[in-house]
């Protein structure tokens, strides 16, 4: 990655001109033509990523290999592609899969995203708040179930208007308050909402604010358990939008492969002296992803 955090631009330079440094560097970032802002405040600032010549370069990369996967992978492969995802998405979240694959909702919603058009990709993703408390209860739905199955924590019944109404924090396996989500219902409906209108404006081209919004989504952590498999779904549909639907099938399992990159970037952008700049998320994500392409297409 060249593009430098802010909290390197702050620690290079002369402890007298750090702070200004810093100050100025953020807001030139911020007011950079090629920022795409979300509208959202995380941790006290708006959350906004520059779309620069290194983020293009890895946007170019990744399309030119999701060229070659679409024409690698055919019918039978993308269906084992969709199991795949869905152990994946489990498995970064410590999950054993309690069914078959073919009584999980989840499954079945990624088997229907593989058969849509890059086109339709659009309908499956949530219009309205209340389109996506939907898409979760029926997202983790197992054969026989009215709403919530076997793959969420039974103490997780979700007790707000539409989503959580207490907060919460995601601790790592040493102890460590590693995030905060938003605090209340109402802040938790403002960012879905600006969450959901991000991806309505967004053209299908535009990669980088797909995966900008996938930070989002996890910062906002509008539920008490499903935030991680239900956001790489979403960011699935998203990415099928872009990129063909091999591609859009190997979100979690790139994901999977290399755990310590995609929480290193969560670290990383949620660092304070980082003003919630979400550009150094963006880049590391999408070097996860080309690696990963590109592995799967026999590469290095």
């Amino acid at each position: 990655m060249q593009y430098r955090p802010l909290s390197k631009v702050f620690h290079a330079a002369h402890h007298t001109q750090a702070r200004e440094l810093l100050e100025t560097t953020y807001c030139e970032r911020l007011t950079n033509e090629n920022s795409v802002h979300t509208g959202v405040l995380v941790r006290g600032f708006p959350l906004f990523c520059v779309v620069d010549a290194e983020v293009e370069v890895l946007v170019s990369e990744l399309q030119q290999l999701d060229t070659q996967l679409a024409q690698q992978f055919k019918a039978q492969k993308l269906h084992d592609l969709a199991g795949s995802e869905v152990v994946a998405s489990n498995s970064v979240e410590g999950v054993a899969i309690p069914s078959a694959l073919s009584e999980l909702a989840m499954y079945r919603y990624y088997v229907r995203l593989l058969e849509v058009t890059s086109a339709g990709a659009a309908a499956l993703f949530p219009g309205s708040v209340q389109q996506m408390r939907g898409l979760y209860n029926d997202f983790f739905a197992t054969a026989g179930s009215q709403s919530q199955g076997e793959l969420v924590d039974s103490d997780a019944v979700l007790d707000g208007e539409l989503f959580r109404s207490h907060p919460v924090h995601v601790v790592t396996g040493a102890g460590h308050v590693a995030h905060a989500g938003f605090s209340s219902e109402s802040e938790i409906i403002t960012g879905v909402d600006a969450f959901i209108e991000l991806e309505l404006r967004r053209s299908a081209e535009d990669i980088a604010t797909a995966v900008m919004s996938h930070y989002l989504f996890e910062a906002i952590h509008p539920f008490y358990d499903g935030n991680g498999r239900l956001g790489r779904y979403l960011l699935s549909v998203q990415m099928r939008r872009s990129l063909s639907a091999a591609g859009a099938m190997m979100v979690s399992q790139a994901i999977f492969s290399n755990e310590r990159t995609y929480y290193k970037a969560f670290s990383v952008t949620q660092n304070p002296l980082n003003y919630s700049d979400g550009t150094p998320f963006v880049i590391m994500m999408l070097e996860m992803f080309t690696a990963y392409f590109r592995a799967a297409l026999g590469g290095e």
